[in-house]
């Protein structure tokens, strides 16, 4: 979360939350025949964006790709509650996303 946490380095680099650029930083698999896009805040963002995702996986198909978008299902945002960074919410989160996960993927978009 940029302005939440500060940069890190890493082997001498800068590092930054990659939602500074995008929530999903999706259109960086551009050329990849599969892919499996892990989208926090899901198709409809509530945030606005220069990059929306159902714009970007339209480009990505029309690049011949086969994308799979995962996503927090309806357990996992309950979960999450309004505030993400609300530690009260980590343990949670993660078993209600545990749970999406183990009943699978969802089909290619």
């Amino acid at each position: 979360m940029p302005g939440i946490w500060p940069p890190v380095t890493i082997g001498g680099r800068r590092y930054m939350d990659g939602g500074f650029r995008s929530a999903d930083n999706a259109d960086l698999a551009a050329g990849a025949a599969r892919i499996v896009v892990i989208s926090p805040l899901g198709m409809d963002s509530p945030l606005p964006t220069s990059m929306p995702l159902r714009e970007v996986l339209t480009g990505l198909k029309d690049g011949w790709a086969t994308v799979t978008v995962l996503s927090p299902d309806e357990a996992s945002v309950a979960a999450i509650g309004a505030n993400a960074l609300d530690p009260a919410t980590r343990v949670p989160a993660a078993a209600a996303g545990r749970a999406q996960g183990r009943a699978g993927l969802p089909p290619a978009f």
